[in-house]
């Protein structure tokens, strides 16, 4: 009967010491809960700040991109209007005198022929490399 005794009271210890373990693993799972809760919504507030930072650059790059466009519109237009006055004062000259055009157009023709007919030369008379 003395070892009934003992075998019931090891019973009960280990009893016990499930029941402790237990509110020890129940208590330590409440808390690991707690800071998780705590830094998952610590996350998502520093998502929200990173969002807000990530639209204000956009934001403000896509207004640097506005500004650059309008620049570069303006400075094509300028370029457009020189442009234009110079083909103007160009077709001018050409109407009023059209001699030295047709003699600068003879000489590159001229020399165009030349250098396409001196490049014919070298590659007929250059051996094949095989």
């Amino acid at each position: 009967m003395a070892d009934r005794n003992e075998t019931s009271e090891a019973v009960s210890q280990r009893i016990n010491a499930t029941k402790e373990a237990t509110e020890a693993l129940a208590e330590t799972t409440s808390t690991v809960e707690s800071e998780l809760i705590e830094r998952i919504a610590s996350l998502r507030e520093q998502l929200a700040d990173l969002a807000r930072q990530v639209e204000a650059f956009a934001q403000d790059q896509l207004t640097e991109a506005r500004d650059l466009a309008a620049e570069v519109g303006n400075a094509g237009a300028d370029v457009a209007r020189r442009a234009g006055r110079r083909t103007a004062s160009a077709a001018r000259a050409v109407r009023d005198d059209p001699i030295p055009v047709v003699v600068a157009l003879g000489v590159l023709a001229l020399l165009t022929a030349f250098f396409v007919a001196r490049r014919q030369e070298q590659h007929e008379f250059r051996p094949s490399r095989r």
